[in-house]
Formats: structure tokens, sequence, C-alpha cells
């Protein structure tokens, strides 16, 4: 948990920086001593005086990718409605998804790129630049702006699948033991594994859209319960079932 408020305490300072021209906070370090919850608030209310500062958000911002402006611009598809709900946004393309399939249109024209029938959208891999969907029981990498497969990225049987960055997939097993652990896509095999997670864990997703897989790093987010055990008060569950008495979040470093 720590290392998750010390990831949200750094970007606080990074868009403090941002705003202020100032020089960006190193990479890494510890901002959070002996008070994790005041140093969350000292940079949040650093945040909220930077943006306050007159013209900050008119103006453009310089990004390690690129200038930001913030400006407004209506996108309408060239016909009817964008067909599903908005799922994500990768490289220019917006991909909306429904009951039909996974649909892109153009980010600058509002116009149809492709649609794929009967696909899922599954995850992003923001390194690579490679959209993952599922169709069936596995997973299949495409190009976003033309939907095509990109070769090396099949992965069989991927229901316990979550997340892919740098063409290295996020498994998790369920059950007593369970572990998570990298797969390649393009060597086919485990890379990496963790030591066994208490169990129930699962992976969390709060957005809809990889809550719980950090776009601009490698760490991921997993709910775990370390200790099960009878409710705190009479009557709050049915028979004997038991409820998480030391819920937990475990920040994985992929």
């Amino acid at each position: 948990m720590r290392d998750v408020i010390n990831h949200l305490v750094g970007m606080n300072l990074v868009f403090v920086a941002l705003f202020e021209e100032s020089p960006m906070p190193a990479r890494g370090a510890d901002r959070l001593g002996a008070d994790p919850a005041g140093a969350y608030r000292r940079s949040a209310a650093a945040l909220q005086a930077a943006a306050a500062r007159p013209g900050v958000l008119e103006r453009s911002q310089a990004t390690p990718v690129g200038a930001a402006t913030g400006a407004e611009r209506l996108i309408r598809p060239s016909h009817g409605s964008f067909d599903g709900t908005l799922s994500a946004v990768l490289d220019g393309v917006a991909l909306f998804s429904g009951s039909a399939g996974l649909s892109a249109y153009s980010q600058a024209t509002g116009g149809l790129l492709w649609h794929r029938r009967g696909a899922v959208l599954q995850g992003e891999d923001l390194v690579r630049n490679v959209l993952y969907v599922s169709k069936g029981s596995g997973l299949t990498g495409l190009n976003p702006r033309t939907g095509a497969a990109v070769r090396g990225t099949l992965v069989p049987a991927a229901s316990s699948f979550y997340g892919v960055r740098a063409g290295v997939v996020l498994g998790l097993d369920t059950g007593s033991g369970g572990d998570a652990w990298g797969y390649d896509v393009a060597q086919r095999r485990v890379v990496w594994t963790t030591p066994s997670l208490p169990w129930p864990h699962y992976f969390v997703d709060l957005s809809g859209i990889g809550g719980s897989a950090d776009p601009s790093s490698g760490m991921v987010l997993l709910a775990e319960c370390a200790g099960l055990g009878a409710p705190v008060s009479a009557g709050t569950t049915a028979g004997n079932e038991q409820v998480c008495l030391r819920p937990e979040l475990v920040a994985i470093s992929r």
C-alpha cells in the first residue's frame, strides 16, 4: 500500500512541476517518510495551488509525449451514432464495445476505421502500441489503426490473463496457493512469478478500462484477503459464510 501512495504523491508532484515549469521530481524516491497521509495531503494541496495560478489551465503544457493545450473538440461519427460504449482510446483511435463486437473510430474525423465482430477488448500494451482482444478462449494483438492482427501476439487459453505491458501479460492463478505471473507473448513462456497470494485474491478494475494496471508504469494492483472469519455482528451473512477481516492491496512491479 505504501508503494501505491508513494506513486500517487509522485504523480501529484509531476504535475506541480509541469504547471510551475520547474524541474521534475526524482524518479523512484521515497516521498512519504514517517507520515504517508501527510505527504499525500501536502502534495495534493501543492497541486491545487499550482493549478489555480492564473493562466495555467489555458496554456499549452510541454510533456515528454508532446504539447497539450486542454482544448476541446466535438467528435461525431460520419453517419448515425457510435456503435457501443467507449472502452479505450489508443494511438488516435477511439474504441467502442457493443453486443456486435468491437468498433474503432478515428479520433480526428469520427469515421469508422474497422470493426471486429464478436471481439471483446481486454487491454492495451501502451509500450508496444498493441491492442489485445479476446474471441473465444484466446487473446489476439491488433494494430489499433487498421485492426489487423499483429504477428507474434497470439495468446492461447487466456481466461486468467489481465493487462499487457511491453509484450508481457499478467496472469493470475485462483485458489489457495495461487500466484501472479508474467507471460511473454513473443517467447510463449512464463518469465516471472510472485510468491503465493492469500486466498481470495482478484484483479481490481475500478474504472472498467484497466484501473488496476497503471498505464504509465509497470505497477499492477491486486486485492487479497489476509484473513477470513465470522462477521463482526450476527445476521450479516447467511449460514456459515465467512467475510474478509483483513482486506489488503498488493502492488506488483512487472
